[in-house]
């Protein structure tokens, strides 16, 4: 995997379940080559998590890493709208680094989870 581009070709392969929104294919095209691994490394770590994660006994899924919602004055730039057109806040972020405050977006709440 060379590149943000070819993450997103094999998304579905790698990710099965997760659900990326289309905006997610050009924030890993400019990807830089440094950031590659980190975010594979963050999104297969969520992808885990979610594959595990039992829906009749816990809210949201086990995370193996820091997840929390966004800060009060960062909430207002994480409107975004879902897979089915509906403008929702996708507040939860996952770091990852090099770098700090770097976040992978991620949806509210147990009904906007794939």
């Amino acid at each position: 995997m060379g590149s943000g581009d070819d993450l997103w070709k094999a998304r579905n392969d790698l990710f099965p379940n997760r659900a990326f929104l289309p905006r997610v294919e050009q924030d890993l095209a400019v990807l830089r080559d440094y950031w590659l691994e980190p975010v594979k490394q963050r999104l297969a770590e969520l992808q885990t998590a979610t594959a595990r994660w039992d829906v009749s006994d816990l809210v949201e899924p086990q995370w193996p890493s820091r997840v929390t919602p966004e800060s009060a004055s960062r909430k207002k730039l994480c409107h975004f709208a879902d897979l089915d057109g509906e403008v929702q806040l996708f507040d939860l972020h996952a770091r990852f680094t090099p770098g700090g405050g770097s976040r992978t977006m991620m949806p509210p709440g147990a009904g906007g989870w794939p």
